[in-house]
């Protein structure tokens, strides 16, 4: 805890699998946009992320770095991981694959979707929202307007105070389960 950089990360990694690991209380630095709990950062390759458990990470749950390339995040839970859940600062071509994970936010906060996202559950809970936004821009690391070649929304699952976006045709709405009922059933 306390980093300012991805707590557990991969660089330059071919087929690696980061499984079975809580991260939590992660800072970030203001300059870097950093401090996620996981990251598959440049030419990562075909890596697999699975049954982690992520938490209050000031910098959010995952970076996909530009060069990242067929990698897969799937079964993993992020309980309030804060400013912007999902970053991927690779081109939707890349071909990496985030599906069947649990986003679960009690603040506002983004994702930047520049891969194949389908089939999670994206739960706002009270007054917050998760909205959906493109590359920052590199002098303010402010999130920019969601252009529709960005990424590729399929088939999520939104819940609590969250609306289905526009970006995700055949997302749909329902009422929650419990977040206990995901982790048990995510992290096994």
């Amino acid at each position: 805890t306390g980093q300012t950089v991805p707590t557990i990360w991969f660089h330059h990694c071919y087929k690696g699998v980061i499984q079975h690991n809580a991260v939590y209380d992660s800072e970030a630095l203001s300059h870097n946009g950093d401090g996620m709990s996981y990251d598959f950062d440049n030419n990562c390759e075909q890596c697999t992320l699975q049954y982690n458990y992520s938490h209050n990470n000031r910098g959010g749950f995952l970076l996909l770095m530009g060069s990242a390339t067929d990698n897969i995040a799937r079964y993993n839970v992020s309980e309030n991981d804060h400013t912007h859940i999902l970053v991927f600062l690779c081109d939707v071509t890349a071909n990496n694959q985030i599906y069947n994970n649990v986003f679960y936010v009690t603040d506002t906060t983004y994702i930047i979707p520049r891969a194949h996202v389908r089939d999670n559950v994206f739960i706002a809970a009270g007054n917050a929202h998760i909205e959906i936004k493109d590359l920052p821009d590199k002098t303010t690391w402010r999130a920019q307007p969601w252009r529709p070649e960005s990424g590729i929304l399929l088939h999520n699952c939104y819940a609590g105070n969250c609306t289905v976006p526009p970006q995700d045709t055949s997302g749909y709405t329902t009422a929650p389960h419990d977040l206990n009922y995901y982790k048990s059933n995510y992290l096994k």
